[in-house]
């Protein structure tokens, strides 16, 4: 019995502390729950990069999974943009990564272009990142509404790395939560862009949602509604008022010298058309405000 007890002892393992309160994955209530939240953030983000890109945009949720930094680091390729922030009172960076054909072509969009060029898989430049930043700093406070609901949030400390392997403060076994989105752009192809979100600054919000669940998360605040309706209104877009087409013959435009004039075979009495970004909203009519040519809104 001694000589038994005495070998028993011997193979007892050594215990481990774990803290339970420190989850290393989240449960599958939990990531839902992180996911309807984001979907909520998906839907006023399309709005707001298409207006800034003048290109009707998409984005959708197409993936997300657990890994720890080490892992994301391996799965995600080694070319493209990188930008770091926070949403306070968030505790930890959150990481998004744009892969380098499409960070170059939200260059292009932004700079007037039609970004149907191929570009070449390479990291932005200084002033490009810049550029790609201030399209960022309009989509992600979005982010931060979509969390409102569960918990207050605002974009701070929006920046940029040149790689993700210089990312500091991560620890490599840090477990993180990460979501790929995909983007399309006007009539370009699709892309996958990535939000990695460390455990730390995810921690806050499950617990706010503790046994809430899903019934917290589809419940939509009205100010975030008034939040997303008051950023719309500030959009800057283009206005053209246009008067009937005429048409001439090719041997007329020839013949035309400095001092001609074309008769537009447009009625004083008749409405002009009022172009809102290439679609037609309104009818007008000329008038004049002081010295200054305008036209009168007369129905839509």
């Amino acid at each position: 019995m001694g000589s038994g007890g005495e070998e028993s002892t011997g193979k007892r393992k050594a215990t481990k502390s774990f803290d339970f309160r420190q989850p290393k994955t989240l449960e599958r209530t939990q990531a839902r729950s992180i996911e309807m939240l984001l979907e909520s953030f998906a839907r006023p983000a399309s709005t707001v990069l298409g207006a800034n890109l003048r290109v009707p945009s998409r984005i959708e949720i197409s993936s997300t999974s657990q890994r720890t930094w080490e892992e994301v680091l391996g799965e995600l390729p080694d070319t493209g943009s990188v930008s770091l922030f926070y949403l306070a009172p968030l505790p930890s960076k959150i990481v998004l990564f744009l892969p380098a054909v499409l960070a170059l072509r939200l260059v292009d969009l932004r700079l007037g272009g039609i970004g149907d060029q191929e570009p070449e898989a390479r990291v932005p430049t200084d002033i490009e990142q810049t550029i790609i930043l201030g399209v960022l700093g309009e989509v992600l406070p979005q982010l931060a509404n979509a969390f409102s609901p569960i918990i207050e949030t605002r974009l701070e400390r929006l920046g940029t790395e040149q790689a993700l392997q210089f990312v500091q403060g991560i620890p490599l076994n840090e477990m993180c939560f990460l979501v790929n989105l995909d983007v399309a752009i006007g009539e370009l192809s699709t892309q996958t862009i990535s939000i990695v979100f460390p455990f730390p600054a995810l921690r806050p919000i499950v617990e706010s949602l503790g046994s809430r669940g899903h019934a917290v998360v589809e419940k939509q605040s009205e100010e975030f509604h008034k939040g997303l309706e008051t950023r719309l209104q500030d959009v800057e877009v283009d206005v053209e008022v246009l008067f009937k087409p005429t048409v001439l013959t090719s041997g007329e435009i020839v013949q035309m010298v400095p001092g001609d004039v074309i008769n537009l075979g447009h009625r004083v009495s008749d409405p002009l058309d009022v172009i809102v970004n290439d679609v037609h909203l309104y009818r007008g009519r000329p008038t004049k405000v002081g010295s200054r040519l305008a036209v009168l809104i007369v129905e839509e």
